[in-house]
């Protein structure tokens, strides 16, 4: 994929929207729903969210709307390992029953699983 150059400030946790709208590839067609995108493209898939546990403080609102993309994917996928590099957010997905969920950094652990 291709991002344009704001993007990656999104991408590396430098910024944060909730409803961040982006062009996928060279596409001219604006995606409008990128949880529904995800879910369709994992169905019935052995999958890895990485990034999976999004911002501790959204975390329950987004279940309640049924927007956590953590929850969709699992939901969708025949299997579903999230990682995430915030600790805190982690042990709470823990607490919810999630348990195929690692708190580890991809990029400086060496042992991920």
């Amino acid at each position: 994929m291709m991002f344009d150059d704001c993007i990656y400030k999104y991408l590396q946790g430098e910024n944060l929207s909730t409803g961040k709208k982006i062009r996928i590839s060279c596409s001219e067609e604006e995606i409008l729903d990128r949880t529904n995108l995800l879910v369709n493209i994992v169905r019935g898939k052995k999958i890895i969210d990485l990034g999976c546990a999004d911002h501790l403080e959204v975390i329950d609102l987004k279940i309640r709307n049924n927007t956590w993309l953590h929850k969709r994917l699992c939901e969708t996928a025949e299997f579903c390992v999230g990682i995430d590099i915030n600790e805190k957010a982690i042990e709470y997905i823990k607490s919810l029953g999630y348990k195929d969920v690692l708190y580890c950094d991809i990029l400086k652990d060496k042992d991920v699983i």
